[in-house]
Formats: C-alpha cells, structure tokens, sequence
C-alpha cells in the first residue's frame, strides 16, 4: 500500500509541476506591454484573425473568412484583442506577421 501511495505521489507531483509551469506562463499571458498592443494593433489594422489551435495551442493567421471555416474544427478563432496570448504564441504570431507583412511588401514593389 505505501509504494502506491508513493506512485500516487509522484504522479501528483509531476502533474502539479505542470500546472505550476501553465500556471506561470498564463500570469505572464495576462501581462499586457506595449509589444502587446502593438502587436494586436497590427492585426487588427490588417484586417488578420488569430486561431488557436486545440490540441497543440498553436497560434495560426486567419486572412479570411474561409480560412477560419477551414479550421473552426480542430481551432478556436478570435479577433484581435479577444484572446491573452502566451509568450511563446505571442513571439511566434510576431515572426507570422512580420513574414506576411514582408511578402505584402514584396508584392506591391513587383
């Protein structure tokens, strides 16, 4: 009984050292900085929707409304500032937009 009681305890732990890690990456979420802002404001000027992706909470670019039909079964779409980003998810939707922006960029020189 006490090695299962200590199995149980392990577990626990492990998975509290997750919450504990989600935990801390949600708080630095709610964080709102100027990047932040900046951030949304480029989407939002832009006219880009951000979807989150259930399984993975990969953050994708949504230019369309058929883009966001297109994954409204495995992600949840949003407006900008209607969703708290994580750092992770916020670093990669800055380097997505700042390659959509380039090619935009690249376009109207051509």
């Amino acid at each position: 009984m006490g090695r299962f009681l200590d199995m149980i305890r392990s577990s626990n732990e492990g998975h509290l050292q997750v919450v504990a890690a989600g935990a801390k990456e949600a708080k630095q979420a709610k964080k709102v900085t100027p990047e932040r802002d900046e951030l949304m404001e480029r989407l939002s000027v832009a006219g880009i929707s951000l979807a989150i992706d259930r399984s993975t909470e990969a953050p994708l670019l949504i230019f369309r409304e058929s883009d966001a039909g297109a994954v409204r079964h495995v992600a949840t779409v949003y407006k900008p500032f209607e969703v708290q980003l994580t750092e992770a998810q916020r670093r990669e939707v800055t380097a997505d937009l700042a390659y959509s922006e380039g090619l935009l960029r690249q376009i109207k020189h051509d």
